[in-house]
């Protein structure tokens, strides 16, 4: 259900932000502002699931080279009219393009961001996206990620177990 209410949110670019942020009780918010927060200047930024554009526009005003992708056409679009990307500092690119296909070069970003992008895709697309991920990264570099759910309970032991796997096979590449 909840992935559907999504797919219908994104089709309204112009009331996204405030219904996500209805939705999330403003962790979004919150979420934003630590990012902001963890990031320095001049570094070359890569925004994956952009949506609206308006944590992409934030970080290219601290300075950033920011390249934010977003799959849908109508947040591009929207984010385009309501962020320009003539900054006194930084830049800032708005593209469609997706976690698979992800339009920078090999070794080439500091920081990779993605909030709230991760749960919408299936399983092996997530693995694809952090392969990709790791592939895009400078080696000194990062990747932020901001899910919708923490585990509780058993499905936090799950959580782990899988994780663990998960780096291991990391290793391996």
């Amino acid at each position: 259900m909840a992935v559907v209410y999504m797919r219908k949110l994104e089709q309204e670019p112009d009331s996204y932000d405030s219904q996500f942020t209805t939705l999330t009780k403003g962790v979004n918010l919150d979420v934003r502002e630590w990012i902001l927060d963890k990031i320095n200047t001049s570094k070359s930024i890569l925004e994956v699931g952009c949506g609206t554009g308006s944590l992409a526009s934030q970080m290219a005003l601290k300075g950033n080279n920011v390249t934010a992708i977003d799959i849908n056409f109508q947040m591009i679009n929207f984010a385009m009219q309501n962020y320009p990307s003539d900054l006194k500092d930084g830049t800032l690119v708005y593209q469609t393009g997706s976690f698979s296909n992800m339009p920078v070069d090999v070794n080439s970003q500091d920081l990779i961001v993605s909030t709230f992008m991760l749960s919408e895709l299936r399983p092996f697309e997530q693995q694809i996206f952090l392969r990709n991920a790791w592939k895009v990264l400078k080696p000194d570099g990062r990747l932020i990620l901001a899910a919708e759910f923490v585990p509780k309970g058993f499905w936090k032991l799950i959580f782990k177990i899988k994780r663990w796997r998960y780096k291991k096979k990391l290793r391996r590449l």
